[in-house]
């Protein structure tokens, strides 16, 4: 839980400036205490929604969808759909996984109560879908709460797998006739997702300044608060970036969704950057270290509409796909090791970072 503090009502501090917990603690009792109060009413079912009547899957399943939708206000949850793509986020998932909590509580069975003690904070965010999270909770309640007779981490491993063979289908290694790196098409016309991150900020300011680069495609997802240009805007300011290079005649702002058909593109729009692009920079990902891999499908769809998007091209021999992954795939590497092994794994195995 995170309270944010009032600049009417600073944090207390000593005059070395630390600050002085037992004082703020005290000042912020009321804001402290409801804010607990909030989490903790969220373990109550709304009225007229009472505990599962058994706590098998199937059973299960009915009733996690009722609560699913009640806390997203969506009428129809799919049960095998992931409910991060539903519109669900870290909140509804607190919420969803006390409403778990407070029905094994209340259950007059001393065995079932138990099972509280056993369910994971991260237990929907590693079962995202309510057909998954209704086998894990009854598998908890059974008495399967290390794992017996239900192998997670094997799960976890085919659910991969199968990703992979989902989204490789119809890749047969690379284009024919590729050309070296130093045969590279001169000026480049670049689509670069992610243009409003941090990274993705620094590399569209390199590329607005090359002059090996004749066009920029600023690909990003929509905001229905700012315009793309007010977003690269303030991305750029908070960096320290050159502003004025954001008027560049380079730049081509692109508002869309890659994990769509066409990547989300007008037809005439998605003609002209596949007869024209010769780089693609992808640097768009979901940031969620908590999600399972079925939470990513919609960023894996786009990177291979991205693909299919250079390999669709007319010259798709001189077209380069540049991915950039986050530097958290590799914080777990033991350094005195030597640097982290950049690898391609041809299966779903554990990685080397653990």
């Amino acid at each position: 839980m995170i309270l944010i503090t009032s600049k009417n009502k600073p944090l207390l501090r000593a005059p070395k400036g630390t600050v002085v917990r037992k004082l703020t603690l005290k000042a912020y009792e009321a804001e402290i205490n409801k804010l607990y109060n909030i989490v903790e009413a969220s373990a109550e079912a709304p009225d007229g929604m009472a505990g599962p009547s058994a706590w098998t899957s199937e059973v299960l399943e009915e009733w996690l969808l009722e609560h699913a939708s009640a806390i997203s206000s969506t009428s129809s949850v799919n049960p095998t759909a992931d409910l991060f793509a539903q519109g669900f986020d870290s909140l509804s998932v607190t919420y969803l996984r006390n409403r778990i909590l407070g029905a094994l509580r209340k259950s007059p069975d001393p065995e079932i109560k138990k099972a509280a003690a056993h369910v994971p904070p991260n237990v929907v965010f590693d079962n995202p879908t309510i057909q998954l999270l209704s086998a894990r909770i009854s598998a908890l309640v059974a008495g399967d709460g290390g794992g017996q007779g239900v192998n997670f981490i094997e799960q976890h491993k085919q659910a991969m797998q199968a990703m992979i063979e989902k989204y490789s289908v119809g890749l047969h290694g690379p284009a024919d006739g590729v050309l070296p790196s130093s045969q590279l098409i001169e000026p480049a016309v670049v689509l670069l997702t992610g243009t409003t991150g941090g990274l993705g900020s620094f590399l569209l300011s390199e590329l607005l300044k090359s002059p090996a680069v004749q066009r920029v495609y600023a690909f990003n997802r929509p905001s229905s608060t700012k315009s793309i240009g007010e977003r690269q805007k303030s991305a750029f300011k908070a960096r320290g970036l050159q502003i004025d290079l954001l008027e560049s005649n380079k730049l081509v702002y692109i508002e869309a969704d890659a994990s769509q058909q066409k990547c989300g593109l007008s037809p005439a729009r998605y003609e002209e950057i596949r007869n024209s692009v010769t780089v693609i920079i992808h640097n768009a990902w979901r940031l969620d270290f908590n999600m399972a891999i079925s939470s990513f499908e919609e960023n894996i769809r786009g990177s291979r509409n991205l693909v299919d998007l250079a390999l669709d091209s007319p010259h798709k021999q001189n077209v380069r796909f540049l991915f950039t992954s986050s530097v958290g795939a590799a914080q777990g590497w033991d350094n005195l090791k030597g640097p982290f092994p950049e690898e391609v794994m041809e299966k779903a195995n554990t990685p080397p970072s653990g």
